[in-house]
Formats: structure tokens, C-alpha cells, sequence
């Protein structure tokens, strides 16, 4: 059975993202993290009756809000700044300039195409005055999203709809994930708190605005961020922002660290 289950890029919002993003960022998160943020508990694993050892849930139990219950942990959530995704990942899609091997976040990306859409040329980036004061905004305006995102969740009724979503759209192309195979890769026979089985190579993939003035009214630009589920905790393939507002010693505004898995731990500021 377990040849049957294969990654799956799973939709954290309701909305078709395909139809409404620009280009796309990349983060690598912990497998293990996010099976412990996921959790879901049901008395209601059914029994297959043509095959004995089979037991499932179904579409009916994750609707049936009388007969499962959801669990969103947004303590164990990592700190994910999205203006510091990955635009030269092998996922990546849309990014205005790929030239700059040291400037390839969503934070750079998003400038080369106010230079080019505002001021003709991507190399415009290189002359701005302040440059510095400009990223640092986009990071604020990345830091003020990631903190709104965590404290809609610490309603455990909007993290519950967030599981179920997920859970469904496991049922709908995953199935045999929900049956008890015996392996982190699919659900267990109990009624006790369990993960979303999630499996490495999994990604979630959710939208991120920036709304910025400009001369004439707002420049509007969407990004798809993906993070991509993996168990390799002996590497970290994030990139460091070595320029993000955290580590400049005279900044003093709300970013209390980079907002990149695995590197924000390391760098916090208290």
C-alpha cells in the first residue's frame, strides 16, 4: 500500500491559487514539525468489511465535526517571514531577475520589480538612495503578516478549519493515507490525538500580498509561497538573509528575528 502513497502539494487556503499569483518563493520545513502542528482525533475510524485489517476514515467523519476533533498547535508553528522565500529554488516560478546569486528572496525579487515596472530597469536596484530603509520595510511589512497569521490561529476554531481542509484534500487525492497501514505515512486505529499524515517531499503552498503606495495609487503583486516538508534534519537549506533588518545592530523596530525555519532559532533577538 505504502508504494501507492506519493507527495502531494496540499492548498492551506480554500481559494485556487493557480489562477491568482505572480510567481512563487520556497521554504524547506521540518516534516516532524508540522506532523506535531497537524493533529486530529476520531472514535470513529471505521472498519473495512471486505478486507479485516483495513480501518479508514472517510469524507463523512472529517465533515462530521460531532465525530472528530481538530488541533492546530501554533506554538510549535516555525517562524516563517515570507519576504525571505526562497525565488531560486527548483520550485520557484516567476522571479523578475536571476543574476544576483546573493539577492534571490521574495524581499529582492519584489524590488527588482518596482525598478523595472516604476523605473524601466531592474539595474535601477542598484542606485536606489535607500536601499537599505526600503528592504527593511518590506521585511517589516513580511514580519507584521507572519504575526497577524499567528494570532489568527490562536482561535483553535480557524486552526481546526485549516486541518480539516487539509484532511479533506487527503481524502479526495491521497486516500490511502487514511488507512491504518502501520506507518507515520497513514493514520492509526485509535481514538487518541494523531498527526496529519504527512510525508516528506509533502508542500503547502498558501498566497502572500504585498499592497504598496506608489506614485499613482497601490502597486499590488502576489506571491505563492511553498514550503516544502522534508526530514533531512541534518542540513539546512534555507537561505540566510545575511542582510535582513535582525542582524543590523541599529535597528530597533518589531522584527525579533529572520523569520527563516531552522536559522530563526539561531539568531533571535529577546
Amino acid at each position: 500500500m505504502s508504494s501507492l502513497i506519493s507527495p502531494y502539494d496540499f492548498n492551506l487556503e480554500k481559494d485556487n491559487l493557480d489562477a491568482n499569483y505572480s510567481a512563487c518563493g520556497v521554504f524547506y520545513v521540518s516534516l516532524s514539525t508540522f506532523r506535531d502542528v497537524f493533529k486530529f482525533s476520531t472514535s470513529k475510524v471505521k472498519h473495512k468489511n471486505d478486507c479485516g485489517l483495513e480501518y479508514y476514515i472517510d469524507k463523512e467523519t472529517i465533515n462530521n465535526s460531532e465525530d472528530i476533533n481538530y488541533i492546530f498547535d501554533i506554538k510549535k508553528y516555525p517562524s516563517i517571514n515570507p519576504i525571505h522565500a526562497m525565488m531560486n529554488h527548483t520550485l520557484s516560478r516567476g522571479r523578475t531577475y536571476n543574476y544576483e546569486i546573493d539577492k534571490q528572496l521574495i524581499k529582492h525579487d519584489y524590488i527588482y520589480h518596482l525598478c523595472k515596472k516604476y523605473h524601466k530597469s531592474v539595474y535601477y536596484s542598484r542606485f536606489l538612495p535607500n536601499l537599505v530603509k526600503l528592504k527593511n520595510e518590506i521585511e517589516e511589512f513580511g514580519w507584521k503578516y507572519k504575526v497577524e497569521f499567528e494570532k489568527k490561529f490562536l482561535d483553535n476554531k480557524v486552526g481546526s478549519e485549516y486541518v480539516k481542509h487539509i484532511l479533506l484534500q487527503i481524502a479526495e487525492k491521497n486516500r490511502f493515507r487514511l488507512i491504518d497501514d502501520k506507518k507515520d505515512s497513514s493514520i492509526y486505529n485509535t481514538d487518541n490525538l494523531q498527526s496529519v499524515p504527512f510525508i516528506n517531499g509533502d508542500t503547502i503552498s498558501f498566497l502572500f500580498q504585498f499592497k504598496r503606495p506608489v506614485t499613482k495609487g497601490f502597486d499590488v503583486k502576489i506571491y505563492k509561497i511553498i514550503l516544502v516538508l522534508t526530514d533531512d534534519t541534518a542540513n539546512n537549506l534555507n537561505t540566510n538573509p545575511l542582510d535582513s533588518a535582525h542582524y543590523q545592530t541599529s535597528y530597533n523596530g518589531d522584527i525579533k528575528d529572520v523569520g527563516v525555519p531552522g536559522i530563526s532559532t539561531k539568531g533571535s533577538k529577546d
